[in-house]
């Protein structure tokens, strides 16, 4: 069920609501184990900051 909710870290649910539902201490730790960087993440941000 953790990662059922964590997903909604992606979905534009604040991490924070996202941390205290899971029950961890730190928003770090819900980021770190549960999101996921995609492959293209790095071309994406280049092309935001042309």
């Amino acid at each position: 069920m953790r990662v059922t909710i964590t997903w909604r870290v992606t979905d534009g649910v604040p991490v924070n609501v996202v941390r205290r539902v899971v029950g961890h201490e730190k928003a770090s730790t819900t980021l770190d184990r549960y999101t996921h960087t995609p492959e293209d993440y790095a071309d994406r941000v280049r092309l935001t900051i042309r």
